[in-house]
């Protein structure tokens, strides 16, 4: 197997930073490695938890500036981030249940979506920007978490081509929701 194809880190094993950084880049390998691995299930949960709460930073600090219930509204914010990885991905599941060519497991498209969703930190970025160069850099934000779930279920799939697509754009706009509600349920 040639160099470039061998993931830098194991989805399950080594620093956490590394595989963030497998993650947000969208490494290939990476992703298939979490798809094959079963016990890589735990990691992407701990990604999607941690992905949360770096997304809730802000709010997390204002939260701290005037209450003292700030650990609990950060295990609020952890846990229904959870629930709703969960839930999108039961959806996407289903979808591509629907649509891919060969049977689909439930923890594969977990996984993949977990790891995916570490891409969403990015967002952060946008926020203490001008204005002016907020719009642009959110879309491309928004491009990236798209791509980003485009490989996941690319990994955790046997789907190509359009019926690839299809299930990616399902599954795209069932994530947005879900992160759009989080906070709204959080706080």
């Amino acid at each position: 197997m040639p160099a470039a194809a061998t993931p830098t880190t194991s989805p399950t094993s080594g620093p956490l930073l590394a595989r963030l950084v497998n993650a947000i880049l969208l490494r290939r390998a990476f992703y298939e490695a979490a798809a094959a691995d079963p016990a890589a299930t735990g990691p992407a949960a701990a990604m999607v938890g941690l992905a949360a709460l770096a997304r809730e930073i802000p709010t997390l600090y204002d939260i701290s500036e005037t209450s003292a219930i700030w650990g609990l509204a950060a295990f609020a914010i952890f846990v229904i981030a959870l629930l709703g990885w969960v839930a999108y991905s039961a959806v996407a599941y289903v979808i591509a249940r629907l649509i891919a060519p060969a049977p689909v497991e439930l923890k594969r498209v977990l996984r993949c979506l977990g790891y995916a969703e570490t891409v969403t930190v990015l967002r952060l970025l946008a926020r203490p920007l001008d204005p002016a160069y907020y719009l642009p850099l959110h879309v491309a934000l928004i491009a990236w978490t798209l791509y980003a779930v485009f490989v996941a279920m690319r990994a955790a799939t046997a789907a190509r081509g359009p019926r690839l697509w299809m299930i990616v754009l399902l599954v795209f706009v069932a994530q947005q929701a879900v992160l759009a509600i989080e906070p709204l349920l959080a706080y």
